[in-house]
């Protein structure tokens, strides 16, 4: 369903913030992007979304692909489903006609992600977390082949974490391909199906989660001594990844 050929992108020429990385992603799977800082994770996420052009190789994606970027200043005057609406149609804006399938839609993933009595609240009064959770609304509002999370959980409590991990692995089993970015070990360990690493310029490491999600790696990648600690919780198992 998606496939990244060599793609490379550099703000300042031939200073890759990422070369050469090829990967095959099949329909339903879950990907994360792990890195600090400055390692190219939003910009990588921007080339798939067509937000930047990469300087080298291809991508070639099919269906529609719904687009969570990081939060900024929320936009004045809209209400909570002005913001979802947007969402309906590629490039619809809340002054085109509405329709009942399109209110429909739009209060349906307002309720899958806990939202739906603020849909007539000002987007600009929520939380930082809230208008995250608006936001993912939004983009499944769109069409839910692909969805691409920057930092989706950065806002967000433990409760709507867990909340929106839920979501994001049902859709999956629905799927949905998600791709995500962050900054949580445990978050790949707990729902991914494949992780991306960057290190930086052309070195990077993609592959099954349980396979690169290791002590080593994100002690290399993160630059401080991290552990994996197996446990087993109501007679659940997994991994736990602790800095040390």
């Amino acid at each position: 369903m998606i496939k990244v050929d060599n793609l490379g992108f550099y703000y300042k020429a031939n200073n890759w913030l990422f070369k050469n990385i090829s990967l095959d992603i099949k329909k339903g799977e879950v990907i994360t992007i792990l890195g600090p800082n400055g390692r190219g994770k939003t910009t990588f996420l921007k080339c798939l979304v067509g937000i930047n052009n990469p300087k080298l190789g291809n991508i070639d994606l099919e269906g529609k692909i719904g687009f969570v970027p990081q939060l900024s200043t929320p936009p004045y005057g809209f209400s909570v489903l002005d913001i979802v609406l947007m969402g309906t149609s590629k490039h619809k804006s809340v002054f085109e006609t509405i329709n009942n399938e399109n209110i429909k839609s739009a209060n349906y993933w307002l309720g899958r992600v806990g939202m739906q009595h603020l849909e007539n609240s000002d987007f600009s009064d929520l939380s930082g977390g809230q208008r995250q959770m608006v936001l993912i609304a939004r983009a499944l509002c769109y069409g839910k082949d692909i969805l691409i999370l920057d930092e989706p959980s950065s806002a967000l409590d433990l409760a709507n974490q867990r909340k929106l991990l839920n979501l994001l692995l049902e859709l999956s089993n629905n799927g949905t391909t998600i791709i995500m970015t962050t900054h949580s070990p445990n978050h790949a360990l707990k729902i991914a199906d494949k992780t991306l690493m960057l290190f930086g310029e052309e070195e990077f490491i993609f592959g099954n989660t349980k396979d690169v999600v290791n002590a080593d790696n994100l002690s290399k990648l993160f630059e401080t001594k991290v552990d994996c600690i197996n446990y087993e919780l109501n007679g659940k198992t997994g991994i736990f990844a602790l800095a040390i």
